[in-house]
């Protein structure tokens, strides 16, 4: 989160964007302690995270 703070890489929106999807992915992670058996709505939302995250790292 220190990352962000830096107004160096503010500068770089899409270097930015890609953290904030890193850590929003990894706090979506963290708040489910099991990943095996969850509602098709979670699955939904974690695949669009997990989508989102590798397309911004791929660009970077």
């Amino acid at each position: 989160m220190r990352l962000l703070e830096n107004p160096l890489l503010i500068e770089h929106e899409s270097f930015t964007d890609m953290l904030q999807a890193v850590f929003h992915l990894t706090s979506e992670l963290t708040h489910r302690k099991d990943l095996t058996g969850l509602p098709a709505n979670d699955q939904q939302h974690l695949t669009k995270d997990i989508c989102r995250v590798y397309h911004l790292l791929i660009i970077q």
